[in-house]
């Protein structure tokens, strides 16, 4: 059997057998016992998507409700803003209310102050 030299790009210092294996570490552990969010279905054409890290860090440090409620929405945000815009307050309130229990699931009306 001969070996090769390897390329300047090609790492040596990782054994080509690790590559063909499952992921390991944790990260990949905890993947597997998360049960993540579903999107939320509103219409036939806005879904809103899980909160990701990213954009809930937008939205802990929005300055504005258009922010906010971007970093909320995600990319279904202006379609949102146009079915809501001109409908009574409550229809959004409830809305909001309603998806917050889809990612969080019903126990979240159990945290005081929710």
């Amino acid at each position: 059997m001969t070996t090769r030299k390897p390329t300047e790009t090609e790492h040596t210092d990782i054994p080509a057998p690790l590559a063909a294996k499952a992921p390991v570490g944790r990260f990949y552990e905890l993947q597997q016992e998360v049960i993540p969010p579903t999107p939320y279905q509103l219409t036939e054409d806005i879904v809103i998507m899980p909160l990701t890290r990213r954009r809930n860090v937008g939205l802990i440090e929005s300055t504005t409700h258009e922010d906010a409620d971007r970093a909320f929405f995600g990319d279904a945000y202006d379609a949102i803003v146009k079915l809501y815009d001109d409908r009574p307050l409550a229809e959004w309130e409830a809305l909001i209310t309603d998806l917050r229990k889809h990612w969080a699931g019903e126990t979240i009306e159990a945290v005081p102050g929710k």
